[in-house]
């Protein structure tokens, strides 16, 4: 027999996240349904330690809206306000964008120094 449960929370300091390497963080909902006029909350297990910007939108079918938004901390939360056009249903989207890390030093490939 086996069991699991699993807790999520947010804060101000850097959350140990489980990292898995397929591309995906976690998008966590603070409930399973919403009603016009309420606000969604949504935790965003980030891999990141460090700000990084995001493309979040707002999606059923094509995207109904999109923001680009700072995502300062691995355990952000997004509050995204429900609208009358996001009836019957929609999904929220967050794709992180993070660039090059100056500090650190990246290996040239064998390419690099042919002519």
């Amino acid at each position: 027999m086996r069991s699991a449960t699993y807790a999520w929370v947010s804060g101000a300091d850097y959350v140990p996240w489980r990292q898995e390497n397929n591309d995906r963080i976690q998008l966590v909902a603070d409930k399973k349904e919403y009603a016009v006029g309420d606000t969604a909350q949504l935790l965003a297990a980030s891999p990141y330690q460090t700000p990084v910007k995001a493309l979040l939108s707002v999606e059923r079918g094509g995207i109904l809206s999109h923001e680009v938004i700072d995502v300062e901390r691995n355990s952000e939360v997004i509050r995204i306000p429900i609208l009358d056009k996001y009836a019957p249903d929609v999904y929220a989207s967050l794709i992180l964008v993070k660039g090059w890390m100056p500090h650190r030093r990246r290996r040239r490939s064998a390419w690099a120094w042919r002519r």
